[in-house]
């Protein structure tokens, strides 16, 4: 049986040259761009990073459509943005058929959910949501990398931001 480390078990040494070849180059100007801008006759670099977890609830405001939904709501919710239901169940988590106020109309619970399987509701922040960017511009033209966490962020949604960017 041959041991292959866990760096190398998914990216071909090709790919990983690669790989390296074009994010070293990047790596090597973001120290630059510190603390969020630097400019060199004419030759600009910028960084940005933007969370967008989603608040806690009691952190941040509740959205204003929650404002029609009544006090029977009462359930326990993690984060603000999550739609106020009803615990029947008492297990301290929303569960169909639990009633619910859909405060958007769209004929089902928005919560926040995880990407670790079906109906997982999630009940704790182990990592911010972000997008982090990095701009080049040599006076006439700007190039923008931007990494975005996409738990939920479809090929659609992103080909739309593509359209509208080229726009």
């Amino acid at each position: 049986m041959v041991h292959v480390p866990v760096a190398t078990r998914y990216v071909s040494p090709v790919r990983g040259k690669r790989i390296c070849a074009a994010v070293l180059p990047l790596a090597a100007l973001v120290p630059a761009a510190l603390p969020c801008a630097a400019a060199a006759d004419g030759f600009k670099v910028g960084t940005a990073r933007v969370v967008t977890t989603p608040p806690l609830l009691g952190k941040a405001p509740e959205p204003d459509a929650f404002g029609v939904c009544g006090p029977q709501y009462d359930g326990a919710r993690m984060f603000a943005l999550e739609e106020p239901y009803t615990d029947q169940s008492g297990d301290k988590r929303f569960n169909y058929p639990e009633p619910y106020c859909d405060a958007n109309a769209n004929g089902r619970y928005d919560g926040i959910y995880t990407s670790g399987g079906v109906d997982a509701l999630a009940n704790r922040v182990h990592d911010d949501i972000d997008a982090r960017a990095v701009a080049l511009s040599e006076g006439s033209k700007t190039y923008v990398y931007v990494s975005v966490v996409a738990l939920g962020l479809y090929e659609n949604y992103t080909r739309g931001m593509r359209d509208d960017a080229i726009k």
